[in-house]
């Protein structure tokens, strides 16, 4: 919607299961009926508005999420994390790809 609080807002669009939405603001209450709500910036569309992460009965609509990114300008997937001198260049992601991390590299023993 196009308003923290969602007795003087107006809806933008639904989110679909499963889309991602990058936090600008928030989670913050709306007083108004007793839910938190974050803005953010649909991935998807690129439509920015506010979002009700839970509602007063208690069924959840957002949940944290991190393993996706947006390609912000072009760049080399490679096959290591490292740089190094003679990587396997995988392709070029393209700006405005979608990349979900399946799993992460670890860069210590610990």
């Amino acid at each position: 919607s196009d308003n923290l609080l969602i007795n003087t807002s107006q809806q933008i669009r639904c989110m679909d299961i499963g889309e991602v939405i990058e936090v600008f603001q928030g989670p913050m209450l709306d007083p108004s009926v007793g839910v938190y709500r974050i803005r953010g910036k649909a991935l998807k569309d690129g439509v920015i508005g506010w979002a009700t992460v839970a509602g007063n009965q208690g069924i959840t609509f957002l949940l944290p999420g991190g393993n996706a990114f947006k390609v912000v300008s072009p760049v080399e997937l490679t096959e290591e994390v490292k740089e190094i001198e003679d990587h396997r260049k995988v392709r070029m992601l393209k700006e405005g790809e979608i990349l979900e991390v399946m799993e992460r590299a670890r860069t210590s023993s610990s």
